[in-house]
């Protein structure tokens, strides 16, 4: 089943706005519109030898202004409408500022209001040539290299002022501006030789990082004997590659000799899905950790995600890549929506789409596939959020394949996980139970059956004796009393006030409250649900509020999905206030529970 991708969103956004479009338009957005259409056409000529070059002043003037926005009073509109472009750019991406290229757009958008300007963009929308401009990756690293000709232009003129001031002259010291283009290279393209040649393997540390995202958080420096040079085509991808090897992949697990993320890598090589898609995950860290060139991460993001998405879009529907690969990018592809809410209008989920498209098939996937396995674990996990209309309404696939192997086998914990296959494989079932029609003898009677098979599992780990396989069993066993937990209160309905969750409730808070949440020991595999459900299973306000500030401390550090479970969590306490529990059991009520949560956008990730 193809996966929807970013020229899906556009669609969905033009519809939406069909209405507002199709409607009478006004003559500033007809204006508008035919200035931009004619900036298409200007820069769709075909190169010829009579043709002259580009001019790109009116673009490097419009940069210069977004760069820093004029500040005089009196240019009030000037600084809202270079706030309407920048947001524009933000997300269409950068080659709108190619749309100021005859110098006719800025001073148009000044005088619209929002509503006129979401009609000239729905506008937009529809034309195929302004689709071709802005995603297509060339016009992304035009517009980069001419904001780095601003940027040099900028620092050069102050510095000419400073040597006049102090009477000398640095312009040897200086290169001029110029040179600026060549320092951006073209993203890897299919068929692109490698332009680094160095043998070595990437190991270098990046130079400057926040102070407050320590290297005892999720990011670890460990330098890795791992050398994929023909993965990169020039220097910024061998940054974010190094940065992907050394530094983001260590604090995904415990498990460093079974660390899926660097078992992908053979993959990416061959795949430039899994490829453009590994980039992007790297470049969205590094956004927010650099202390510098923060914006030029962010394009690199934008770029490599909607390259990725694209890439991946043509895998499903031409058949030509492997089953392997595409769950590969799925699987990158899903942690950068996890991370990166914002950076994009489509649910994460879209992506696990493909489990099902590829059973549907016939053809199947490999089922100790670990990327197939972390999109199971994020859509399983999130379920557990949804009410039972909800989940209804998803018509997701099966996820009897995860018990497709060995009995001893499923009850191993996978490192990026935290839990074994059949843990996750029970969550499910559990989920499923609570949104079937039954009545309450057959109910218990299936309830008190799973609950036997949770007491009865045994999850192991292959990880000789030590801290780290220490806090992986915890782990593993934090996720049988969430199990529990989950499964008392939401199929069998009992309450905080039931004395079998109270005392499961304790011994949960009591391996939550040990795991460490800093250090070499603290990985991405932290078992975040079972927070979410210990929070939502205490009766004392006191733990409530530890287990809440616990999350708090581990979000201030660390870039992650813990922003919106705690805004989740903060909606779901104040429906527990307003409720208070008269009873040990209360059929129904975590379903009235999630009910009262502010719709989202997105499923909530717990994983």
């Amino acid at each position: 089943m193809p996966v929807p991708h970013t020229h899906a969103h556009i669609s969905l956004y033009h519809e939406s706005m069909s209405r507002k479009a199709d409607a009478a338009r006004p003559d500033k957005v007809q204006r508008a519109l035919g200035a931009a259409i004619d900036a298409l056409g200007y820069l769709a000529r075909p190169a010829s030898s009579g043709s002259p070059t580009l001019d790109f002043t009116y673009v490097d003037r419009l940069l210069s202004a977004v760069v820093e926005p004029p500040s005089q009073g009196k240019q009030k509109n000037g600084r809202r409408g270079i706030a309407v472009i920048r947001h524009w750019m933000v997300e269409d991406g950068p080659g709108v500022a190619l749309l100021e290229i005859l110098g006719q757009l800025l001073w148009r958008v000044v005088d619209m209001n929002s509503e006129q300007l979401e009609c000239l963009r729905a506008e937009l929308h529809n034309q195929p040539r302004y689709h071709a401009l802005i995603y297509d990756p060339a016009s992304t690293q035009l517009v980069l290299q001419r904001l780095e000709r601003v940027r040099l232009h900028k620092e050069k003129a102050c510095m000419d002022l400073r040597a006049s001031l102090v009477g000398y002259s640095l312009e040897a010291a200086h290169s001029d501006a110029s040179s600026a283009a060549s320092e951006i290279e073209r993203p890897y393209s299919a068929g692109c030789a490698s332009v680094i040649s160095d043998s070595a393997s990437t190991s270098s540390e990046p130079l400057s990082w926040d102070p407050l995202m320590s290297y005892n958080g999720l990011i670890k420096l460990r330098p890795a004997t791992i050398n994929y040079r023909g993965l990169w085509s020039n220097e910024m991808e061998r940054d974010l590659l190094d940065f992907y090897i050394n530094m983001f992949a260590p604090g995904q697990t415990l498990f460093a000799e079974e660390n899926a993320y660097l078992a992908i890598l053979p993959i990416a090589l061959h795949s430039e899905s899994t490829r453009n898609a590994l980039f992007s995950v790297s470049a969205s860290y590094m956004r927010d950790y650099a202390l510098s060139e923060g914006t030029k991460y962010g394009y690199m993001n934008h770029n490599y995600m909607v390259l990725a998405a694209q890439a991946l879009q043509r895998d499903l529907s031409e058949g030509h890549a492997t089953t392997e690969s595409c769950l590969a990018a799925g699987m990158l592809l899903v942690h950068h929506g996890v991370i990166n809410e914002s950076d994009t209008d489509m649910c994460w989920s879209w992506h696990v789409r493909m489990l099902g498209g590829f059973q549907g098939a016939g053809g199947g996937f490999d089922p100790t596939s670990e990327s197939a396995l972390f999109m199971t674990y994020q859509l399983t996990l999130a379920l557990t959020a949804q009410t039972t209309n909800q989940i209804q309404n998803r018509h997701e696939g099966s996820s009897d394949w995860l018990l497709q192997c060995p009995p001893r086998e499923s009850q191993r914990v996978c490192g990026i996980l935290g839990m074994s296959r059949r843990m996750l494989s029970t969550i499910s079932r559990i989920t499923t139970l609570a949104t079937l029609s039954m009545s309450d003898e057959e109910r218990i009677a299936a309830a008190e059956a799973l609950d036997d098979e949770i007491v009865m599992m045994n999850q192991w780990c292959y990880q000789t004796p030590g801290e780290s396989l220490e806090v992986a069993l915890q782990t593993a066993q934090a996720y049988q009393l969430a199990a529990r937990l989950y499964l008392l209160c939401r199929v069998l309905g009992a309450t905080p006030l039931h004395s079998q969750v109270v005392n499961m409730q304790a011994k949960l808070f009591d391996i939550i409250m040990r795991l460490p949440i800093e250090g070499p020991l603290y990985t991405a595999a932290y078992p975040l649900w079972c927070v979410f459900i210990a929070a939502l299973t205490s009766g004392y306000r006191d733990k409530t509020e530890r287990l809440y500030e616990r999350l708090n401390s581990i979000q201030k550090r660390n870039k992650g999905n813990i922003s919106p479970v705690l805004s989740c969590l903060s909606s779901l306490f104040g429906w527990i206030n307003n409720h208070p529990f008269d009873s040990v059991i209360q059929q129904g009520w975590w379903d009235a529970m999630l009910e009262a949560q502010p719709p989202r956008m997105r499923l909530l990730s717990l994983g």
